[in-house]
């Protein structure tokens, strides 16, 4: 896999969000080991562009796209025709995912392109205290 045709697109919907989350958020995506993967962040017609929060994040797997105000699935919708990746997972901008969570994965999945996985949420406050 090489760089121009990533192995896993992950799809980022963002409505006005914290900057400090979206970062985080971002961080946690292009920080994963085990997979070759880009970052397609939709601005879902933010009245302040995602792209002004992101221009610091100066790597090449991140794409952000504008789109006029639709909701999360029209954002999802317009990142999925963008994707390149064999393989999708949607993450919102204020998650924070583990480094290695989709190389397992993809692991359990073993190349099969006819499966769906998935992983378990751990749902914190604002203060990132468990709740559930």
């Amino acid at each position: 896999m090489t760089a121009r045709s990533p192995l896993v697109s992950f799809v980022m919907p963002v409505w006005e969000p914290r900057r400090e989350w979206l970062l985080q958020a971002v961080e946690s995506v292009l920080g994963q080991r085990g997979c070759e993967l880009e970052l397609i962040v939709v601005d879902d017609g933010n009245r302040h562009p995602v792209g002004d929060v992101l221009e610091q994040t100066d790597d090449a797997r991140l794409h952000v796209i504008r789109v006029r105000h639709g909701g999360p699935s029209h954002a999802r919708n317009a990142a999925m025709g963008a994707a390149r990746g064999q393989y999708l997972r949607f993450v919102d901008s204020d998650d924070v995912i583990e480094a290695g969570s989709i190389a397992h994965l993809l692991g359990l999945i073993r190349g099969r392109l006819n499966l769906f996985s998935y992983c378990a949420s751990q749902i914190c406050d604002e203060n990132l205290r468990q709740m559930w």
